[in-house]
């Protein structure tokens, strides 16, 4: 078994014991290199250690990419402890990973042995490590851990980045995580909330998706946002000349779908047509490697052109055609997604720069009423956003919104990203788009082919985390974000639908979106609301007040193993409550067993599972309630009037 540190110019490994635990700290400096990993050897693990922790600091934009864990150094198993990477902001976090199956996804077994993980000196696919088979009892052992393999990296798409120093310190075993501990001493829950304190209007991001089909015009949509490959632009242009055929038909049908929605946002992308192909580079022909629809592109439709004049041309016929011809009325133009991965885009960061430019004016030439944008970024890097605002500052460049994509486990992970973006590269780099929109273009949970992820994103849970998502994305003000799913696409987006296969039964994440919507309503604003716990629990609500009701959803996204049935009891109370005397309490429910096809056909629609009189006194109520975990419920306060 081989195992590589890459050109490391300093790097000390420092072990320190106690009686519990077992500390490791290491500060290494990397260089200029794309990739590298750094094995800490460590032992003895305490028999009853279930977490792997640690304080961890890298340069703004590299990643953490993967973190195993090495059972018997040459002869053990390898055990991916977490399928999702920790993006990094540059800033100092704490980190807990499960040392076993803790979040409903037990951790890959990977084989070492047949895959080179040394520094990657190119641009190239990193493609990871495979699952292999288990070389030992195929249970995780955490007493014969004998080593730790860190593998950081630069985010893809740019000039090797990630100089300075990867900081690792208080590495420690421990039996119990933080969230345990908040757990066992949380014994009830309040939620309060202040029906006049305004938070601002409400902004429906839960009615926009990514595609639609017949069933999801019952929220109804106020965006829809079209991809560029079913199919986009690239297979309308003419592949001969400027003066050649467009073919827009097969991209007109899906534009005659969005036509109902509030909004529609096209991607344009992908599409780089053959007589812009650069004749210096002859593998342009060839087809595309490790895209997700193998034979759909060649390499040079990812390629950049070679005369951006006539690239602006195109994209100035495209507005022209679907605006002021057919009058789509496509409000949004998103150029181009996830670039920064080799598999969609093979050029580099500034030449995309360029072609963003030459498409932003020639949209803009063509409906100056339209909005541009882009990059639709896979991951959030800093360093491509950096150099895609300072082209259009140096340039003048249009740019209305910024885009990006989102599929993680951890809900948080969205304030987070905006959160660093606005406040280092907006407010203090680029103050000239301190007021540009943000669109996360694609968001959901992990798309990974494993059984257990997809059964997690037919229940409960999954309905859990997009209440989360929500309100984490509402916080920081996102102004769009687009569910991603393809209907009828279940075996790609690994059961990441909002549908069965039949795409008409929804799955219980759908009735989240519905709930929300039930928030809604004439001049309906945001309110305060606070939960009385600890935030990395999980539990949290959102509050909305309307002419017609005062809303509070409220859920529990625990992303630990929880034990069933695990619930809390307490208390709801609404202050200053706009109506008094009579009213009526409508409790809308989703968890295992309601609003959930798994409890029968008769329970897959969001319901209604209480519906009482109450009276506000002294613009007050306050009921108990009870929150479990996986589960988000909405109760509605109706002045008795309205519901008459």
């Amino acid at each position: 078994m081989r195992y590589f540190i890459s050109s490391v110019a300093a790097i000390s490994i420092l072990l320190t014991w106690n009686a519990w635990t077992q500390e490791a700290a290491f500060d290494f400096v990397k260089d200029m290199s794309y990739s590298a990993t750094v094995p800490v050897n460590v032992g003895p693990v305490p028999e009853d250690a279930r977490y792997v922790r640690f304080t961890m600091q890298v340069p703004e934009g590299t990643e953490l990419k993967q973190l195993w864990a090495v059972e018997g150094l040459g002869d053990g198993e390898v055990w991916t402890l977490e399928c999702a990477r920790v993006i990094l902001t540059g800033e100092s976090r704490e980190y807990f990973f499960p040392l076993a199956e803790e979040i409903g996804r037990p951790p890959w077994v990977v084989d070492l042995q047949g895959t080179d993980i040394a520094v990657l000196p190119t641009r190239e696919l990193f493609l990871g490590l495979t699952k292999a088979p288990p070389q030992g009892d195929g249970k995780l052992d955490p007493a014969a851990v004998d080593q730790l393999i860190f593998l950081f990296g630069a985010v893809e798409g740019v000039d090797p980045l990630g100089l300075g120093s990867y900081r690792v310190a208080g590495l420690q075993f421990t039996s119990e995580s933080p969230v345990e501990r908040a757990l066992a001493e949380l014994e009830s829950v309040s939620v309060e909330v202040d029906a006049r304190a305004v938070l601002g209007d409400v902004n429906p991001i839960w009615r926009d998706l990514f595609m639609a089909n017949d069933v999801t015009v019952s929220l109804p949509e106020r965006t829809i946002r079209l991809p560029d490959s079913l199919p986009g632009t690239r297979g309308a242009f003419p592949q001969d000349g400027l003066d050649g055929q467009f073919n827009w038909g097969p991209t007109e049908w899906p534009l005659e779908l969005a036509r109902r929605a509030e909004r529609i946002i096209q991607c344009v992308g992908r599409d780089t047509p053959a007589f812009l192909w650069n004749p210096d580079k002859p593998e342009s022909s060839e087809p595309a490697q490790w895209t997700a629809h193998p034979g759909t592109w060649r390499e040079g439709n990812l390629l950049p052109p070679h005369d951006m004049k006539a690239y602006e041309e195109l994209h100035f016929q495209t507005a022209v055609h679907y605006n002021v011809e057919k009058r789509y009325g496509i409000e949004y133009f998103e150029f181009w997604t996830e670039p920064e991965v080799l598999a969609w885009y093979r050029g580099s960061v500034s030449d995309y720069a360029r072609m963003y430019a030459a498409f932003a004016r020639g949209i803009k030439r063509g409906d100056p009423r339209a909005k541009v944008g882009c990059p639709g970024l896979a991951s959030y890097n800093v360093h491509w956003l950096r150099a895609i605002l300072k082209h259009c500052t140096a340039n003048d460049v249009p740019l209305d919104f910024v885009s990006f994509h989102h599929y993680g486990p951890h809900a948080r992970a969205f304030e987070d990203h905006i959160a660093h973006f606005r406040r280092v590269l907006l407010d203090s780099e680029f103050p000239r788009y301190k007021d540009v929109e943000i669109v996360w273009s694609e968001w959901n949970n992990l798309i990974i082919p494993s059984q257990e992820a997809i059964a997690f994103k037919t229940s409960a849970a999954h309905a859990a985390f997009a209440a989360d998502s929500i309100k984490h994305m509402s916080d920081q003000r996102v102004d769009i974000a687009t569910f991603a799913f393809v209907p009828g696409d279940e075996k790609l987006w690994k059961g990441a639908g909002l549908f069965l296969g039949d795409q008409k039964t929804p799955k219980p994440v759908y009735n989240t979106l519905r709930l929300f919507t039930a928030m809604e309503g004439t001049r309906a604003t945001r309110v305060k609301a606070d939960v009385s716990s600890d935030e990395g629990l999980g539990l949290c609500a959102f509050a909305t007040k309307a002419e017609e009701h005062v809303a509070v959803a409220i859920w529990w996204n625990l992303e630990i193993p929880d034990p069933p049935g695990l619930s809390r009891t307490g208390t709801l109370r609404v202050t200053r409550v706009p109506f008094s005397g009579a009213a009526i309490l409508e409790r809308y429910l989703i968890d295992e067993n309601h609003s959930n096809y798994h409890a029968g056909p008769e329970h897959q629609d969001l319901e209604k599972v209480e519906e009482r009189s109450v009276r506000i006194r002294d613009g007050t109520l306050e009921i108990p309630i009870e929150v479990a975990v996986s589960s988000v419920q909405l109760f509605k306060i109706i002045p008795a009037s309205v519901s008459e």
